[in-house]
């Protein structure tokens, strides 16, 4: 499923893509939750700031230039990665 939700994350360029892809995140979340590596809230969002911290090498080895200013699509890279980060 990580690939869906990548590609997914792929084509976001808008506030309503991204509130689309959201939406999905949370059901999946309801729906498989468990299976996350990072479950609970206090893992999630340790996961999202040590990924956030990291994220221009992540970019840089996507052959991506990091960008200065979030978009849309880093917000659902930055919920991607705090799913299973360590």
């Amino acid at each position: 499923m990580i690939d869906d939700w990548s590609d997914q994350s792929r084509q976001i360029k808008t506030k309503d893509e991204f509130v689309s892809f959201l939406s999905s995140f949370l059901q999946d979340c309801r729906e498989n939750g468990e299976e996350w590596e990072n479950a609970t809230l206090a893992k999630f969002l340790q996961a999202m700031l040590a990924w956030t911290k990291d994220s221009d090498g992540y970019y840089q080895n996507m052959g991506k230039v990091d960008l200065t200013e979030p978009d849309w699509r880093r917000f659902a890279d930055m919920l991607l990665a705090a799913r299973a980060y360590e």
